[in-house]
Parts: C-alpha cells; sequence; structure tokens
C-alpha cells in the first residue's frame, strides 16, 4: 500500500523546526558576551533617557533623541523609507533646537507670535510654531515604530523616548507662555 503525504502538514513541521532553531539561536546570541553587553549599553542607554526625563531639560532631551537618531541611520538605515524617516526625524530634532533659542528671547518670540495669526497656526492662546509640530510629528514617528522585532530593553528605551518627547513639549508650551508673558 502506497504512503499517502500531506505536503501542507510536512511544509508546517519544517516550519516549527526552523522557529525552534531561530528561538534557541537567539538564546544564545543572548547569553553569549556579547548579549549580555548590548543588554548592559541598553540599560545605561534606558537610565541616560530617563534622567534627561527626571531632569525635564528640553536641551538634553532633544540633543539625546537626535544623537539616537543620528546613529540609527549611521547603523540601521537600511531602506529608502527607514532613511527618509530617520532624515526627517534628525531635521525635525534641529528644527526644535533652533526655535529654543527664540522662545527664550521673548523680543524674538514675540515676532513668531505675531506671525502665526491663522487659525491653524494657534492651539488656544500661543502658536502651534514649527517646533510643536515638530514636536508632534516626531511623537507620531516614534508612537508607529513597528516594536514587533524589538527586544524588551529596546522597547523599554523607545517607551522612554516617547515619554521624553511628551515631556519636551510640555516644557516648550511653558517657555512659550514664559516668552509671551501668559499666566496659567
Amino acid at each position: 500500500m502506497a504512503k499517502i503525504t500531506n505536503p501542507t502538514h510536512e511544509r508546517e513541521a519544517e516550519v516549527e523546526k526552523l522557529l525552534f532553531l531561530m528561538r534557541g539561536a537567539v538564546r544564545e546570541v543572548d547569553a553569549s558576551p556579547q548579549g549580555q553587553e548590548r543588554d548592559r549599553l541598553s540599560r545605561l542607554g534606558l537610565e541616560i533617557f530617563k534622567k534627561a526625563a527626571e531632569e525635564g531639560d528640553i536641551h538634553t532631551i532633544i540633543a539625546a533623541d537626535r544623537a539616537f537618531n543620528q546613529a540609527e541611520f549611521e547603523q540601521f538605515a537600511d531602506s529608502p523609507d527607514m532613511r527618509n524617516s530617520l532624515r526627517q526625524g534628525i531635521r525635525d530634532l534641529e528644527i526644535i533646537e533652533t526655535y529654543l533659542n527664540y522662545v527664550k528671547d521673548p523680543a524674538k518670540y514675540k515676532l513668531i507670535n505675531e506671525v502665526c495669526m491663522r487659525e491653524k497656526n494657534r492651539k488656544g492662546d500661543l502658536p502651534y510654531d514649527e517646533a510643536r509640530q515638530c514636536l508632534r510629528s516626531h511623537a507620531a514617528r516614534l508612537k508607529n515604530l513597528d516594536t514587533s522585532r524589538m527586544d524588551k530593553p529596546e522597547r523599554d528605551i523607545l517607551e522612554q523616548r516617547r515619554k521624553n518627547i511628551k515631556i519636551a513639549e510640555d516644557v516648550y508650551i511653558t517657555l512659550q507662555k514664559t516668552a509671551l508673558n501668559i499666566k496659567d
């Protein structure tokens, strides 16, 4: 009697075997000295982002995120979409740094307030200037990152970066109010 084989079951068995081997390889890499060093550096990176958040220093938050984006661009930008996204992220953070110079000088920022007259360029009493637009855009970029291939330390750093950008936005709004002499 001829043996009947089911190609679907054979493929499923091959995939299961491959996944088992891949999980084992990942565990081996994680347990290696290099994997342990990667984890140590990830924890160190997370601590840097957490300290920036605790200090509430918008300059440090923006500079740290810009440096992180630059490093990602240099190491991992392997597709046109990823290169474009990281380039735009770096550019947005540079724009925010420029606007920090303006918002800290009330005379300069008063001019920005005067040119942001259209409703779409205002949020409440404040200009929805390029810095705030870039902060919002960067927050969306971080929110939309695919975390499925990230390990836990990478996801933790990403979550802290998201929190930091929210803190930066709150600090920037406070700086706007100070520059424009708006009381809460």
